[in-house]
């Protein structure tokens, strides 16, 4: 979910990383275009899978990055 709080309209690209300190790591990407001022707008989505083993039971949410375009 990302919040423009400027007066443009922003695009924004979001790097998420879902870990446990332990060894489980996934990552995904969003790319949100054309957030018109004061709005808020989110996408979901699943991230990692089978080969990775089992989702942690505690899972840590990281931001990785974020580009404003």
């Amino acid at each position: 979910m990302v919040r423009n709080t400027t007066d443009e309209t922003n695009g924004y690209h979001v790097e998420i990383s879902v870990g446990d300190n332990e060894g489980w790591l996934a990552y995904n990407t969003f790319r949100f275009e054309d957030v018109a001022p004061g709005t808020t707008v989110e996408q979901s989505s699943l991230v990692g899978g089978s080969h990775l083993g089992p989702t942690p039971d505690e899972p840590k949410i990281f931001i990785e990055k974020i580009d404003v375009f």
